[in-house]
């Protein structure tokens, strides 16, 4: 199967499997989209910024001290996906925005504090993700024109934009964020494949295994469960093998697309990430150093 029938193929089933329910959050959520708005205004506070996009890939965990130090710089924006913001957070980092594309209600933001932050939600977001958030909000639709997925976006708002799918929430952010005319992106966290750790820790997930923790069915055992049984694919990076699954395979693929046409530089930290034919791999360490030879800026207000 090439990347776009796969790609193809995994978006539709999404989208007809959640059409119903897709419905029904913007329906819900029409009061805050005609309040917030669409994406106009983001594309503003993006323009000519280092981005930095955080997926909750095992490697997150390793870019946290780094992020932490550099989080203040007046050029840097850091999106968190959904399913990032809660590491982050916990690690004494403030993402500029974040962005949540889960129709199903899933604690991402409860609990956390999210008033200085803005939030990139999908107009058919679970109006759950809306209720727990307290910042500024641009709502977004997915670029999926044929029927009757038009119709759910004119139910929406045409004039919120729109954004490629790509099937996970970290391309939502990649395909966003390049459409702002940013000075360079940096992924971290977007690993698309599994080795020992799905995800970072502290994520959602992760939480959800401590909680459930008993003698017969420990957090490491349910991760490694959830492992075996995504492991579709196998990946070879140098002397490293690692697995996938189908939603990772087709958003690794379109991404690679993707980077082909795209001249600002594109740094990927992530493990394995994408083929480094496609982008430049690279540490969280040296992405700064290299863009900030200078000393960390200390902790600012905010503009």
């Amino acid at each position: 199967m090439n990347t776009e029938s796969l790609y193809q193929a995994l978006n539709q089933g999404l989208l007809q499997e959640r059409y119903a329910l897709i419905k029904r959050n913007i329906t819900k959520n029409k009061v805050l989209i005609e309040k917030w708005g669409g994406l106009q205004k983001v594309v503003a506070l993006l323009s000519g910024k280092h981005v930095v996009v955080c997926g909750a890939g095992r490697s997150l965990n390793d870019a946290l001290k780094v992020l932490r130090k550099y989080q203040y710089r007046k050029d840097l924006a850091i999106i968190a996906t959904d399913m990032a913001y809660r590491p982050l957070v916990l690690a004494g980092i403030k993402p500029h925005f974040s962005i949540s594309c889960e129709a199903m209600p899933v604690s991402y933001y409860a609990f956390l504090p999210t008033s200085s932050c803005h939030l990139l939600a999908f107009s058919g977001v679970s109006s759950h993700t809306l209720a727990t958030w307290k910042g500024k909000i641009s709502f977004y639709n997915w670029m999926i024109y044929e029927s009757p997925f038009d119709a759910l976006w004119k139910l929406a708002g045409q004039h919120l934009g729109y954004v490629a799918t790509a099937s996970i929430v970290t391309t939502q952010a990649i395909s966003l964020a390049l459409g702002c005319s940013i000075a360079s992106l940096t992924m971290v966290g977007n690993d698309l494949a599994f080795k020992d750790n799905y995800y970072a820790q502290h994520t959602v997930v992760c939480q959800r295994f401590i909680m459930h923790y008993n003698r017969f069915s420990t957090a490491n055992s349910n991760d490694y469960a959830m492992i075996h049984r995504k492991k579709m694919y196998m990946v070879k990076r140098r002397e490293s093998i690692y697995y996938t699954d189908h939603q990772f395979l087709a958003a690794r693929q379109w991404l690679e697309n993707l980077f082909t046409n795209v001249t600002i530089p594109v740094f990927d930290c992530s493990i394995p990430g994408c083929s480094e034919n496609k982008v430049t791999k690279v540490t969280i360490s040296k992405v700064m150093n290299t863009l900030y030879p200078d000393k960390p800026i200390k902790k600012r207000g905010r503009t």
